[in-house]
């Protein structure tokens, strides 16, 4: 009613619960939800190369395609940042809380073992206009060592990944992106 007879904005809403009672709800904070419309999304070049390198499907919540080197601290990002300005950067994460939205602002894309569609980072990645993928269950992170692995392979800080913030999708190496512009959608 709010949203479409008074012309309000879509609302995300964080609450907790302190006991079972009515009493026990407390909202925490609101926020206006971030909704930006495109005609066009951006996606990965289906080819062979594509298809082997892939790792698994997580929450795809902000963005479309994007390739870039893996970074897991504030030192690679600068490390990279300086050394190859036009390289993407995906930061990747066990999962995010609120004292990462500095490291988030440096980087282009955001890949976390944990969460879900309304967990912190994916509440998040879209209100900063980030790529992100979240929920990757299948991918274990050893941020102070630099690395991770997904079914035994290993992702080094400078390595090449690829994520699809629409799909979900998650890639090994560099790959073609390319624009499908046949989606009307709103993110």
């Amino acid at each position: 009613m709010l949203v479409y007879e008074k012309g309000f904005n879509q609302q995300e809403i964080e609450f907790t619960f302190e006991n079972d009672t009515k009493r026990g709800l407390y909202i925490l904070q609101t926020r206006e939800m971030v909704q930006r419309e495109t005609d066009q999304v951006r996606t990965f070049v289906a080819d062979e190369e594509l298809e082997r390198s892939f790792l698994g499907i997580g929450i795809g919540v902000s963005g479309g395609a994007l390739t870039g080197r893996a970074v897991y601290s504030e030192k690679e990002i600068e490390h990279f940042r300086e050394k190859e300005p036009e390289t993407a950067l995906i930061l990747i994460r066990p999962d995010t809380v609120p004292d990462d939205v500095g490291i988030i602002l440096k980087a282009d894309g955001i890949l976390t073992a944990r969460g879900g569609g309304t967990s912190h980072a994916a509440v998040t990645i879209p209100q900063l206009n980030k790529v992100g993928v979240v929920g990757f269950n299948k991918l274990h992170v050893y941020e102070s060592q630099g690395y991770s692995k997904v079914d035994g392979r290993t992702i080094r800080g400078g390595d090449f990944i690829s994520i699809d913030g629409w799909s979900g999708a998650v890639y090994a190496g560099k790959h073609e992106i390319g624009v499908d512009e046949s989606y009307k959608i709103v993110l």
